[in-house]
């Protein structure tokens, strides 16, 4: 057996008949954020986290910048 986009395949493909298809149910929201909004919630991710120290203030200062010339926040599908 195949797998779909972002799904390996099965191990042992003899085990496909143990499992069942199954139904995926979405619902799309918009999410505003101010620059402060969107900076502590940069600071939680493992990326923030692979930014040079001494290099934060500037790629934070950066980003606020961005999000001031768009008008103050950002929405995020």
């Amino acid at each position: 057996m195949q797998g779909g986009l972002r799904r390996p395949g099965l191990a042992v493909p003899e085990a496909a008949p143990l499992f069942e298809d199954v139904e995926v149910a979405s619902e799309a929201y918009t999410v505003e954020k101010t620059a402060d909004e969107l900076l502590a919630l940069g600071r939680t991710t493992s990326l923030f986290h692979m930014i040079d120290p001494a290099r934060r203030d500037a790629f934070e200062n950066d980003r606020r910048r961005l999000v001031e010339r768009l008008g103050g926040t950002v929405r995020s599908p």
